[in-house]
Order: C-alpha cells, then structure tokens, then sequence
C-alpha cells in the first residue's frame, strides 16, 4: 500500500470527535491475526480457522465476507428483494429490514451497547518536580534573566539618538541589577513562580508530552496575557520607581520559564534513566544494538499488516505513520551515528526486511533497557519469575524517554486518544516478542546444562587425577 499523498489526506485536518466509535469499528473490522511475533518473518497471511467460521455467505451469489456491515451492503445493492427483517448471521444470507446506511446503524448498534467504553492504560509519567525545588532556584533563575536582558543583542542596536523600547528595556534591566541584592523580592518571587508552576502543570492530565505541551504553552501565554500577570510586575516596578516596561516582562519571564523546564527535565529524566541496577543491564555491546534493530522492524511490520486490512480512517492513519518507520533509499543517512546497528540488518537483507528509522530505533533501545530491569537471570535468581509482563508493561507506560521518544515518532497523530491507542499495541507486541525470547533462552541454557547423571563418581573422578 502506497503512501498517500499530500493532496490525499491531511491528517490535521480530520474530526477526531468520534474516535471511540472508530476504534470499535477498526476493532471489529480486524482479522483474527496470531498475536506471537514468532511466526512474522514468514509474513503468512493465512486466516485461522476462528475467523473462517464467521464468514457471511451470500445464497444469492455466493460471496463470502467476513464483516456485517460490508454484507449488508452487498445485499441491499446487488440483491435488495432477498433483505429480511432479521440480522445477519455466520453462514447465511440474513440481513435487517433498513438498506444502505440504516443497515449499517442496526447491525452496529445491538453490538456497541454490549461493549464497555475502552479504557485507556497508559499514564503518563509521574514528575519528580516539585515547587518548592522551583523556589529554592528562584532568585539565582531572575537574576540571570536580567543579566541575559542586559546583554540581549537585539536591544542594544541604536538608531541615531532616538531611545527604541528595546534600549529602554535593556536600560530598565540595567538599573534593577544594579539595585537588586538590596531589593525585597520575595513576596514577588514567589507569586511568580507559584503562576509559573501552575503553568507547568497544567498539562499534567494528558497522557503524552506533545498534548500536554500544547496546554502548557497555552496557558503560559494566557498567563503573560492576563492582567494578573502585568499587575504583579506593575507594582514591582512602582516599588522600584521604575516606569512600566512590558517587553522586559515577557523576556524575563520567558527565561525563567525556560529555566524551570530544564531543571524539570534533569529531575524526570537524569542521564542514568533507565532503572537498571547494574551496568551489566544498563551497557548493551553494538552486537546486541544489531540484534535489537532487526527485531525492532516485526513490530510496524506485523501492524501494517494488520491495518491494511481494515477500511477505517483510524487504520489508513496508522498505515501512513507506521510507513513511515521504514528506512527508504531517499531517507536513508550513511552519516547517520546510528550507522554501526544497521550491520546485522544490512547483511541478511534480501529486500524484504522491515529496516526502522533511527528515531524509531532509540525508542525500541529506551523500551529495551526497561524490560532488562525486569527480564533478567538476577530476577530470577532472586525467585521473581512471575509477572514479569505485567511489570514490564507497567514500567513502560510509566517511562518518561519512552514517552518523549513516542511523541517523535508519532508526531503525526494528532489526536491523543488515537495516539496512545497505537502505543499501547506497540507495547503489547515488544513485550509479548521480548519475554517470549526471554523465557526460550532460559529454558535453552537450562537444558543443555550438564545433568548429574552423566557425571562420573566421586571414586573414578579420583582415580583420574591420581594416575
């Protein structure tokens, strides 16, 4: 299936509105696949026989289908005198009383109310930052804002002697720094920095980072905007005797803001993220790297599958995301430093292997280094083999890089709904692959462990070393 176009689908243009209904019905339309990744490489397209005993026969014609609705549709175009007024059933020609889209809405409808609401599992990473942090680092924050102001390039350009609000900006910041260490600021402070706080908080009830980040920044601007804001530094400036200067509010807060999100950011996400207790775990060499690309390529490429099969706006969204994932010759970077885990793949492909981006491929090496936290021989050494994948899984809705690699490779999805709905599948399926491979090494070593049978007694094992 071809990637569409520009001019085909503009997927920022579509209503997610509807999206529970749509996922349902790209549920629905789903043919039964084997979940087990086992088998991928093969790519066999075979339908299991659950699935072949719920074929729609027509006795008109004698075409099969394997979804309602499509059978309802057939019927009421091609043979619409033989329509009964009873639902469809496996095996026979049975269709509702209404034609065309009434068909659609009955045979739909008994089965949605049935269904519960699907609920979503991923949750989004909790944040270590707290606001006192914030206030602790607040004074040292404003007073490298207004040392930044001072020597912000764009307001020390002159025109003649004509005083631009850039000059008297950068004047304005001159003067308080002078006077600063002598001022008391810590009513103002921490008014500002609480309205902040509040700021980068406000995402916090969406799941992923990039919707969480567009209700920051809308808040952050609707903060600089309101009259709260400008108040607050109207009467620091009165306090100061300085005359109101609004463009070095913004600068200054703008670069306080930024600092308080790069200290959140080194408190979620440290350099040693990863929970891995020992370098053993954390270190994978660059043959391990090879092996993890080359497994990384089942995931979208059993999906695709998956989805291509589907008529529904959510799956030719997933289609053209997941398509996406796919190293092509136009795409492709030999100056990439990724270049070293692409040996492995690069020497057994014959054409069809499913090679990922190297975007795709940090993300699949951050979900790594989670699941060794949990599937490793230390776990069960220690008697702790039972769960694993529901730890596993629990670990990775919970990641933070996880979660911020996800946001880049599924930028496209702009619904958040449709967003963590893939994610969650593409969880399932590294998991299910990983601890599966996990669980045949270990019973692989375990078996070909020496028995104590074939060992020699004690008494030959001595004569040996005599002689």
């Amino acid at each position: 299936m071809a990637r569409p176009g520009d001019d085909d689908y503009v997927w920022s243009d579509f209503d997610f509105s509807d999206f529970e209904e749509d996922l349902e019905t790209l549920q629905s339309e789903e043919y039964i696949v084997e979940d087990d990744l086992s088998d991928g490489d093969d790519q066999s397209d075979a339908v299991t026989n659950a699935a072949a005993s719920k074929l729609y026969v027509c006795e008109v014609c004698g075409k099969k289908y394997k979804i309602a609705r499509w059978f309802d549709k057939h019927k009421s175009k091609e043979h619409p005198e033989t329509i009964t007024a009873e639902a469809p059933q496996p095996g026979t020609s049975n269709t509702s009383d209404e034609q065309g889209a009434s068909n659609n809405t009955s045979a739909k409808g008994p089965r949605k109310a049935t269904q519960s609401r699907r609920k979503l599992k991923v949750k989004r990473p909790t944040s270590k930052f707290e606001e006192k942090d914030a206030l602790q680092e607040g004074p040292q924050l404003l007073t490298d804002a207004l040392q930044e102001a001072t020597n912000n390039p764009a307001w020390k350009v002159t025109f003649g002697s004509m005083e631009t609000p850039g000059n008297r900006a950068r004047r304005t910041a001159t003067e308080i720094l002078d006077i600063w260490p002598n001022v008391d600021s810590k009513n103002f402070i921490l008014t500002l920095f609480t309205l902040l706080c509040s700021v980068i908080t406000a995402g916090d009830t969406s799941v992923l980072f990039t919707a969480g980040n567009e209700v920051m920044w809308a808040a952050y601007h609707k903060l600089c905007s309101g009259e709260v804001f400008h108040s607050l530094w109207n009467n620091l400036m009165s306090k100061l005797k300085k005359d109101p200067c609004p463009s070095l509010y913004i600068f200054i807060t703008k670069k306080v803001f930024e600092g308080l999100l790069k200290m959140k950011h080194n408190v979620d996400a440290p350099p040693s993220s990863g929970n891995c207790n020992s370098d053993d775990i954390r270190n994978m060499s660059e043959a391990e790297e090879q092996v993890l690309r080359y497994v990384a390529g089942y995931i979208p490429h059993a999906l695709l599958k998956r989805y291509k099969k589907c008529n529904n706006k959510i799956a030719k969204l997933y289609v053209s995301v997941l398509e996406q994932w796919k190293v092509s010759g136009t795409r492709h970077s030999d100056t990439s430093f990724l270049k070293y885990t692409e040996g492995w793949v690069n020497a057994v492909d014959r054409g069809g292997l499913f090679n990922v981006t190297d975007k795709v491929y940090l993300f699949f090496r951050a979900m790594e280094k989670i699941v060794r936290s949990t599937a490793n021989i230390q776990q069960l050494n220690q008697g702790i083999a039972t769960g694993i994948k529901h730890e596993t899984i629990s670990k990775l809705e919970t990641d933070f890089l996880v979660n911020k690699y996800w946001c880049v490779i599924a930028c496209d999805i702009t619904d958040e709904k449709a967003s963590v709905a893939l994610m969650e599948k593409v969880l399932s399926y590294y998991v299910n692959l990983r601890c599966k491979a996990f669980a045949d090494a270990y019973m692989l070593v375990h078996n070909a462990a020496a028995s104590k049978k074939g060992e020699k007694s004690l008494r030959k094992s001595l004569n040996s070393q005599d002689s």
